[in-house]
């Protein structure tokens, strides 16, 4: 039986990345909110997907055009809420996970490098979550982006620079729209690439 797994590379694959894993005897149900955070995130990218193939990118359409997804598309409303509050319990568990992590020491060695690589998805978490906190268009994502993204003038010597490349214009804009609805779909699968790199690390150097 053991022979079949060895020679099939699909069932290699996942017999020594899973089923012939090698795990510690004090395995217990603090490590399963990494699994729990990979499943919020799949139900984050099909439920976003779902949602890009009705939502607009135009500044003077796109708060209409969230209420038409919520009112007038069948179970629209559903996938938007899904989407909206499962970006809450996202966070959520990802920081249970993050708890976890550092209540065992999991960013000491020979743990550093998968440290660095979750902090690295946290920070693209944040990043995306923004993004996506702006695409409704409405009073509070409009100044909301006004308020962040004004940060971003304070840096010395490049900031104006900067705010005026992320803005697409000298004021926040149909351009800027269009942008951070772009950067959130880009943002979401550098973070889903980015777990993999997590995972490749754990089965390769046998972390846990």
């Amino acid at each position: 039986m053991r022979r079949i797994w060895d020679t099939n590379i699909i069932l290699n694959f996942y017999g020594s990345s899973g089923v012939f894993y090698k795990a510690p005897m004090n395995l217990n149900y603090w490590y399963n909110f990494g699994f729990i955070a990979l499943i919020f995130l799949i139900v984050q990218i099909v439920t976003g997907i779902f949602l890009a193939m009705f939502y607009l990118a135009d500044s003077h359409l796109t708060f209409g055009r969230v209420l038409d997804i919520c009112y007038e598309n069948h179970y629209g409303w559903w996938f938007k809420s899904v989407h909206s509050n499962g970006a809450s319990y996202f966070f959520f568990i990802v920081y249970l996970h993050m708890a976890k992590n550092i209540y065992y020491g999991s960013y000491l060695y020979p743990r550093q490098w998968l440290w660095v690589s979750g902090a690295f998805i946290w920070l693209l978490m944040i990043i995306t979550a923004f993004l996506g906190y702006m695409l409704p268009w409405g009073q509070m994502s409009f100044w909301g982006a006004v308020v962040i993204t004004n940060l971003i003038a304070s840096i010395p010597f490049i900031g104006g620079d900067l705010i005026y490349l992320l803005w697409g214009g000298w004021t926040l804009g149909d351009i800027t729209l269009k942008r951070f609805f772009a950067l959130h779909f880009f943002f979401t699968f550098c973070n889903f690439n980015c777990l993999f790199y997590s995972y490749f690390i754990i089965t390769w150097k046998w972390l846990f």
